[in-house]
């Protein structure tokens, strides 16, 4: 997985569930390009049709706050997204993301920061956030080795799978 991102500012808000990112009512759909057309459907039904592939959610704070669902993350992830950057996450959200290797980064600033339709750079390795329009960089801690190791590999799963497969060597 890249540590470099650039894509176009999808602006979001504070305090974005879990129920807004996917409604509970599509968890149940076991395809994932069902869930899809869903994504940010409970803030925005046409969310979907005005995103492109590697934009990049930039929020406020608290984002991925409710219920523990991992399915809103999958959804995020098989969307297009190339990222979210916030000011900050539930942890729960958090932990899911990283858990299927899909990239979040919190900066102080950047929801105030970073307008609507930006070109914003992420880099998970400086922990920084770039926001090319306005030459603005957002600071961030950058991963540690561990979670730049998950986003590697593909997620908790495959890193699990590979650690299984050494120890029966």
């Amino acid at each position: 997985m890249e540590s470099r991102f650039r894509g176009r500012a999808l602006k979001l808000g504070p305090n974005i569930s879990t129920e807004q990112i996917l409604p509970a009512r599509y968890s149940t759909l076991t395809k994932p390009e069902d869930l899809v057309p869903h994504v940010f459907e409970g803030i925005d039904p046409l969310f979907m049709s005005r995103m492109k592939k590697g934009d990049i959610i930039v929020a406020g704070a608290n984002f991925g706050c409710g219920g523990s669902r991992e399915i809103a993350a999958i959804a995020v992830k098989l969307s297009g997204l190339a990222a979210i950057v916030a000011e900050s996450f539930s942890r729960i959200f958090y932990r899911n993301a990283m858990n299927i290797a899909f990239p979040l980064i919190e900066a102080a600033g950047v929801f105030p920061g970073i307008a609507e339709g930006a070109i914003i750079e992420v880099d998970l390795d400086k922990g920084l956030v770039r926001d090319i329009t306005k030459m603005r960089n957002f600071h961030s801690v950058p991963y540690p080795d561990f979670m730049k190791t998950l986003m590697q590999v593909g997620g908790l799963e495959e890193y699990v799978r590979q650690r299984v497969k050494k120890t029966e060597l």
